[in-house]
């Protein structure tokens, strides 16, 4: 059986390649899990020193795996299920592996082509740079599937591209591609799609050359006080979060079943 997180190396880089390309990489609290022992692991190996994050079959990550979640939702629909749900899986989990990107002292870079969307941009987002397709799909589709923008969405997109930009992206909810992306700051570097992998390992490289303790040092100073906001941010995301609310059910149950929702306001 095929991995679902694939560990390779390219000298003192760490590429971890999310392995799930029939769901478009799309993110179960398993591959979650495993994305934070592998970050756990890379953290304490001396020999790495810079971290790749991609994604096989042409595609990065589609977001959390919804099929996967009503799964889950189904064997017990009740509504203290659906929050300790939230619990586990939304805020512990996925969660989990957000704050094990964006903690670790070590340079990280995504390299992003086809799909990236909601919780897998936002993976992207915790990265320290970013090198994305010039033709990948890139959305926050929360509010279309009734759902609270997750994943550190509120904390990260703002730092990056600013608040206005950020409000249009998340309300809006529309597909933009790499070029929009690098004009708003969110892209490193745009690329053909054919050379993103190998733009992010020569990136990479470039980061794993550096004094360790230097860099280490550099991107605490530079993200200082900033793990509160990440927590903060993730406390009050994980308080907001839509799960719970019939208009969740609904956006879920509509985009698996691949119709338009109804939303009720509830």
């Amino acid at each position: 059986m095929a991995e679902i997180l694939q560990r390779t190396r390219e000298g003192a880089v760490q590429i971890l390649t999310f392995n799930r390309p029939e769901t478009r990489n799309a993110l179960t609290p398993e591959l979650a899990d495993a994305l934070t022992i592998a970050l756990d692991d890379a953290k304490h190996d001396p020999a790495i020193r810079a971290v790749v994050l991609t994604g096989a079959g042409g595609s990065f990550c589609s977001g959390i795996d919804l099929a996967n979640l009503m799964g889950m939702l189904a064997e017990d629909p009740s509504p203290a299920n659906r929050r300790a749900l939230s619990r586990r899986v939304l805020g512990g989990q996925l969660h989990g592996a957000i704050r094990a990107l964006w903690d670790l002292h070590k340079p990280t870079v995504a390299a992003v082509q086809g799909s990236a969307a909601g919780f897998g941009l936002d993976l992207a987002c915790a990265c320290d740079l970013r090198v994305i397709a010039s033709d990948a799909k890139l959305s926050y589709t929360f509010v279309k599937r009734g759902l609270v923008p997750d994943g550190g969405t509120g904390h990260y997109l703002p730092r990056l591209i600013g608040l206005g930009r950020a409000l249009e992206l998340v309300l809006l909810a529309e597909p933009f591609d790499g070029v929009q992306a690098e004009r708003l700051g969110l892209a490193n570097r745009a690329v053909e799609s054919e050379r993103v992998l190998a733009t992010a390992l020569e990136l990479a490289t470039r980061l794993a050359a550096n004094a360790p303790l230097a860099m280490a040092a550099a991107k605490s100073r530079l993200k200082a006080n900033d793990s509160f906001g990440h927590e903060l941010s993730a406390a009050v995301e994980h308080a907001a979060m839509g799960i719970g609310s019939d208009d969740a059910i609904e956006g879920v149950t509509a985009f698996v079943e691949k119709r338009p929702p109804s939303f009720s306001g509830r």
